[in-house]
């Protein structure tokens, strides 16, 4: 099953901020989302910042529980363990980089 989503997002004189349009799949238990992270949600030179993803996973996991269940869906506590970087799509813009 796919479903279309987006999330937005605002970075400060970032060009960049806006809304990222989702696919996520869903299958078998499993919600799968591709997609190139935009360079206005760094931390790091081509890394993106955690708390775009921790967001970013929050919202799918949100949207897809209430598709399931048919009503809306609130998160009580999230842990976020990173396992590796996430490069950025166009990884040569830095916020306040000049």
């Amino acid at each position: 099953m796919r479903y279309s989503n987006s999330i937005s997002w605002i970075a400060a004189d970032v060009p960049g901020s806006g809304t990222l349009e989702l696919q996520i799949d869903w299958d078998a238990g499993e919600a799968v989302v591709h997609l190139e992270v935009p360079g206005a949600v760094q931390a790091a030179p081509a890394i993106a910042h955690g708390g775009f993803l921790a967001a970013l996973a929050d919202h799918v996991m949100g949207f897809v529980a209430a598709q399931q269940d048919g009503r809306p869906a609130v998160t009580r506590q999230m842990t976020v363990d990173y396992l590796a970087p996430t490069p950025t799509l166009g990884g040569d813009h830095h916020p306040g980089a000049g």
